[in-house]
């Protein structure tokens, strides 16, 4: 009887033990989730999973991408809102999550609720014209349309980044070039290679392949400062050309978790995403895919200061077209 009752007693002491263990096992100890509030194969999900595998590898657990796209971000925004605040949902955001902001598309501010890890990608956007078009530099477009030519130029749905680009671009240089929405970046390339629109405003990273077979012609990328990108080191920036004002709205990516986030576990994934970036893996993908004309890397204070930056910047835009 006595043998009997050591051994439900160290069977109890062990079951004891071990579920004081799982209680203090340290962050993470189950899969990390990375959401991206838009469909697959966009700029905000192959930087997700350019990242996935890294940084499975700094917090040595599995991290899976998951798409929630919708609402221009508002949807996956509003998931991630009602997970846990405990560093296992990492929410991936783009300007599209702070125009929510700016037109209230949400129940609640996404900056008041979300605290930015890091800032992980930066792309500079361009006007690009089809190589034969009736545009072949920038200085054209601009003189054609001072003289009260009309320009067309494709881009995405009205109230994003594309006619924020658009409309700080005309107002700096004193002009109209007149915004053609279209949804896929597949209708709008048809449309500026077919001589239907006249140009495109796009990012590099998703007009590598076309420009390297001299598909797409880059006439001016959209930055006050110059630029780092070796391929297209004979394309002027539009401060060059006395276009200004365009720095605020460089397209950036910033991995995001939930503000009441423990501190400690904040400060351990910022730690495991800076190791990420700097990777010579991360690095290289960059510099493969055009997205290397500047650091990508900045911490969570910056990052901060960014976003309400970018956010008062695009509610001016929108203010000064009557949208708001």
């Amino acid at each position: 009887m006595n043998v009997k009752r050591a051994l439900i007693g160290a069977v109890c002491i062990i079951a004891v033990m071990a579920l004081v263990s799982c209680e203090e096992r340290e962050f993470p100890s189950r899969t990390v989730e990375l959401l991206v509030p838009f469909g697959a194969g966009g700029g905000a999900d192959t930087t997700a999973r350019a990242i996935q595998p890294l940084l499975a590898q700094e917090l040595d657990v599995a991290v899976r991408v998951t798409n929630v796209p919708g609402g221009a971000s508002a949807v996956g925004t509003i998931q991630a809102f009602s997970q846990p605040a405990d560093g296992y949902t990492i929410l991936v955001v783009t300007q599209s999550t702070t125009l929510v902001d700016v037109f209230d598309r949400m129940p609640f501010r996404f900056i008041d609720e979300f605290v930015p890890l890091a800032r992980v990608q930066t792309e500079i956007a361009a006007l690009w014209a089809a190589p034969g078009g009736r545009f072949q530099t920038i200085q054209q477009v601009i003189d054609y349309a001072r003289a009260g030519g009309m320009i067309t130029v494709t881009g995405s749905s009205p109230g994003g980044l594309d006619e924020a680009l658009i409309e700080a671009f005309n107002f700096s240089a004193g002009i109209d070039l007149t915004l053609v929405p279209l949804q896929t970046i597949g209708e709008r390339m048809a449309s500026v290679i077919g001589g239907h629109v006249d140009l495109i405003v796009e990012y590099p990273s998703a007009l590598m392949d076309m420009a390297a077979i001299g598909g797409i012609v880059p006439l001016v990328f959209l930055s006050d400062d110059p630029i780092d990108f070796p391929l297209f080191a004979h394309v002027p920036y539009s401060g060059q050309v006395g276009v200004t004002g365009m720095n605020p709205l460089r397209l950036w990516r910033i991995l995001t978790v939930r503000r009441d986030t423990p501190q400690e576990i904040r400060d351990l994934l910022v730690a495991a995403l800076y190791n990420v970036v700097y990777s010579p893996t991360y690095q290289a993908w960059e510099e493969i895919n055009g997205m290397d004309m500047m650091p990508s890397w900045l911490g969570p204070e910056e990052t901060s200061e960014l976003l309400v930056y970018t956010e008062n910047q695009l509610t001016d835009i929108f203010r000064a077209l009557g949208r708001l």
